[in-house]
């Protein structure tokens, strides 16, 4: 038998490769860089220019500015209650609940493991405040009462500096978010209709709304930036994970594979929840719950007049963590 016939025997008997989900995904990305790479500096700069288009300009079926009393938005329709403000004294008040399983075939979004955290979140701009937390599994978190510019920052956030026009807050973004920006994003596959900005104005967005140290004038301004990305889609008269009516902001990240879902209160645009799905399944495989949000006068009180969520009339549902991956 020749050297052929023995090579062609070896191919026949050869185990057919095996390719995870996770390879797959991985192969696609490393295409959509490589074709990145050779559309070069022209393709970027269109890109950004296209993407600064669609972050300034309007939506056609939205009606710009805010009703009497209302947070200013271009992109999310009008709306028709103030956000709270903290004054000297007063602690930004949030009460969250977040609960994800992570089942099998979508651990590249959740990182194989169940996750929960239900807490509240007492925060004063000079770096006071307080956590306090229910219930915790696989979540670093550090619960106590601290005073001036001891309350936990891991990330460094600091949004004094952040505009809330929308424009303006758009290039602060994309600056911010730079490769040599003060906080650099990834360049995430956008949707098949977005830029990869898009992708990455979006990853910068999200990473900031789950943060106590964002007020809420800044989360709805991050909000209606979200909006008028291009690929986001806009759903009025929603309703969230706990069957409030909300305006829906949808982006599909990862080219498409990642579903999420900001869900915005229409009457104050600040954030009411987020919910994560895979092309798995229909269901979301991760919610973030806003229960109450708004000004407290103490660090062992809710907000009383002041809230931009009112508190729910029962608790979200817990989360009953499965087997670990």
């Amino acid at each position: 038998m020749d050297p052929r016939d023995l090579l062609e025997r070896a191919r026949t008997r050869a185990p057919a490769p095996r390719m995870t989900l996770i390879d797959l995904h991985r192969r696609r990305e490393r295409r959509q860089r490589i074709r990145r790479v050779e559309a070069g500096a022209v393709g970027l700069a269109l890109a950004v220019v296209a993407a600064g288009t669609a972050f300034v300009g309007l939506r056609e079926h939205r009606a710009p500015g805010p009703a009497a009393g209302g947070q200013p938005s271009v992109n999310l329709p009008p709306a028709t209650t103030p956000l709270p403000v903290a004054q000297p004294g007063q602690y930004y008040y949030a009460q969250v609940h977040l609960v994800g399983g992570c089942p099998a075939g979508q651990e590249h979004y959740c990182g194989g493991t169940d996750v929960e955290l239900a807490a509240t979140f007492w925060w004063a701009p000079d770096g006071s405040g307080r956590i306090e937390t229910d219930r915790v599994h696989n979540y670093g978190i550090h619960a106590g009462t601290f005073g001036p510019t001891e309350f936990p920052n891991p990330n460094g956030i600091d949004v004094s500096t952040f505009p809330t026009e929308t424009a303006q807050l758009t290039q602060f973004l994309l600056d911010r978010s730079a490769p040599d920006g003060a906080s650099p994003a990834p360049l995430v596959t956008p949707p098949p209709d977005g830029a990869p900005r898009d992708g990455q104005m979006w990853r910068a967005i999200t990473d900031l709304l789950e943060d106590p140290h964002v007020t809420p004038t800044v989360r709805a301004a991050l909000l209606d930036v979200a909006a008028g990305l291009r690929g986001a889609r806009l759903e009025v008269d929603g309703v969230d994970p706990v069957g409030r009516q909300a305006d829906v902001v949808v982006f599909g990240n990862w080219g498409g594979e990642l579903i999420e879902r900001l869900y915005v209160d229409p009457a104050s645009h600040d954030l009411l929840a987020i919910t994560w799905t895979s092309e798995i399944s229909d269901q979301p495989f991760q919610s973030y719950v806003v229960e109450r949000a708004g000004v407290a006068g103490s660090r062992s009180e809710g907000p009383t007049d002041a809230e931009s969520i009112p508190a729910l009339g029962s608790p979200s549902p817990t989360f009953q963590p499965g087997p670990e991956h």
